[in-house]
């Protein structure tokens, strides 16, 4: 196996040379570009002060070595079920200094979650796949200790954001369509599958920050014990509605069948998580050691979802809805986000908002945005 040596954070790392995009195929697994990933893993963990750590997929070791290397841990497992992964695990543990932290096994995920001496008292498990995080939901959120957290990683998005939704129904129980404000119904989608796992379990999962990155969705939260928290936290579940007509979008906890604005027949998305999906506490303290230790484009992520608490469970499409309003022309985003906050509204751009599809973030109904979108476009004629 060709190897080179590659440096994220304080850690080098020993990865497969290999061409194009990574694959399942490749003689270890590791994706350069999650690199933003781990620098929020590694931020995360350190703002939790975790010390008791499980990597069941570690594939070449990249998120648990740095862990051991940048959060000082008492203990990380590292674990995967290719031999070849075990080698270079071993080999960047030796690397950097930290064999002494880390414990190496060779085994199937699921069994090491339910079967390890530390089952149930990990303070952090980060579940990792290659392809949806479903095999593993289980395992995680039994193995993980009370209070203690998980980070979970979905790249399976074209599912979760409705691109296929006989995939999202099979894999997550949920049903989903394709909107504007996708990157919302993927994230909460996500959020929402875990809550529902924990609550079989009697387990409340509470989402700490939640991201939509490059091609993934990345969720950190806690696990809490109790079927009253688990309640608690279904209560935040409910359904995310796009209207085909007016193109308005709504909430509701319960299945509505007529849009509330032009009573067209409309269909839920759902059960989606519609509160909050980023704490607002811990996403500050998961800042903090994002620009302690250098991790410039990490922290602006989460400086983005921190910007967005307090905002509806969905986004506007400005240049989706200049077309809707027969605007001759896009107002520029920072008019919109102006007449939003002059008419007393939070308004930002989210964190996944690029170039060529500028999203808003607002607490205001569609009419609000509407009439934010019309006063603006006034300014610019």
């Amino acid at each position: 196996m060709k190897t080179k040596i590659v440096r994220e954070g304080e850690t080098e790392l020993e990865v497969p040379d290999v061409r194009g995009q990574p694959s399942s195929r490749d003689p270890a697994f590791y994706n350069p570009a999650m690199d933003v990933s781990r620098d929020l893993t590694v931020s995360y963990v350190a703002a939790k002060d975790a010390t008791v750590v499980c990597d069941p997929l570690a594939g070449v070791g990249a998120r648990g070595i740095r862990i051991a290397v940048e959060c000082e841990p008492d203990i990380v497992v590292l674990n995967d079920a290719n031999p070849n992964a075990v080698e270079l695990i071993r080999r960047n543990a030796e690397r950097n200094d930290v064999l002494d932290v880390c414990r190496i096994e060779n085994r199937d995920a699921n069994a090491l979650m339910y079967e390890d001496e530390l089952a149930g008292r990990f303070h952090y498990v980060d579940v990792d796949p290659f392809g949806p995080p479903v095999p593993f939901a289980d395992a995680a959120v039994r193995t993980v200790t009370n209070r203690g957290s998980v980070g979970v990683t979905a790249t399976d998005t074209s599912a979760l954001a409705g691109r296929y939704p006989k995939a999202a129904r099979r894999k997550y129980w949920i049903r989903v369509e394709r909107v504007e404000f996708y990157h919302e119904i993927a994230m909460r989608a996500l959020v929402g599958f875990l809550v529902r796992t924990c609550a079989r379990y009697d387990r409340a999962f509470i989402p700490e920050l939640t991201v939509f990155h490059r091609h993934h969705v990345r969720v950190f939260g806690s696990v809490r014990r109790g079927a009253g928290r688990a309640d608690r936290a279904l209560n935040s579940l409910g359904y995310l509605f796009s209207c085909p007509d007016c193109g308005s979008p709504h909430a509701a906890r319960d299945p509505i069948v007529r849009c509330p604005r032009c009573g067209r027949e409309i269909r839920g998305i759902g059960p989606v998580w519609l509160a909050d999906t980023t704490d607002p506490n811990v996403a500050s303290e998961v800042a903090s050691e994002c620009e302690k230790r250098g991790f410039e484009e990490a922290s602006g992520v989460v400086m983005g979802c921190l910007e967005e608490v307090g905002t509806n469970p969905w986004a506007y499409d400005v240049h989706a809805w200049a077309s809707k309003l027969g605007l001759s022309e896009v107002p520029p985003v920072r008019s919109v986000l102006e007449s939003l906050r002059n008419l007393g509204f939070k308004a930002v751009i989210p964190h996944y908002s690029r170039a060529g599809r500028v999203f808003v973030k607002t607490n205001a109904d569609p009419s609000e945005f509407e009439n934010a979108m019309l006063e603006a476009s006034r300014e610019v004629d």
